[in-house]
């Protein structure tokens, strides 16, 4: 089966990539069943003055170095559909509206594997959304913070 689509009782959409051939104890008939494709991904949290100016300063665009070094590295991962990066500010996830608006549409299911990398503010943020995205169920593989700033909670 190659990458296909189905559809779930829910209405959720999932992309699979192969089946397994389960047997039931009571019934010896092989059953086909889908699994989910794997797919990876990394979402790249820049700090204040990163993607848009901060007190008259900026935008630097500190963060992109980091994701188009490591999306060259996974050129091939990415033509195959197993991975996807994504580049947001600071202030894209301060609150639930906005993590559902910017992370949470990025993420086909919930035990894909999430990677945050955050700068600066961005790292004190992808930290709570790390604590945020674990609580709701979401597989947050690795946080990396690139010289975070910040203490507790609120910003």
């Amino acid at each position: 089966m190659a990458a296909e689509t189905v559809t779930c009782a829910k209405g959720n959409n999932y992309k699979l990539h192969k089946e397994h051939a389960l047997t039931d104890k009571k019934d010896v008939s092989d059953k086909t069943v889908p699994v989910e494709s794997t797919k990876a991904i990394v979402v790249f949290i820049g700090g204040a003055g990163d993607k848009e100016s901060y007190y008259f300063s900026g935008p630097y665009e500190n963060i992109q170095d980091a994701r188009l070094a490591f999306d060259r590295r996974t050129e091939t991962l990415k033509a195959e559909g197993k991975y996807k990066s994504q580049w947001l500010g600071y202030n894209e996830v301060r609150g639930k509206q906005d993590i559902q608006r910017h992370v949470l549409s990025l993420i086909p299911y919930k035990s894909c594997p999430v990677y945050i990398v955050g700068h600066s503010l961005g790292g004190w943020n992808g930290a709570h959304l790390s604590k945020i995205m674990s609580d709701w169920g979401y597989k947050v593989q690795m946080l990396i913070t690139l010289h975070p700033v910040g203490e507790g909670a609120l910003v």
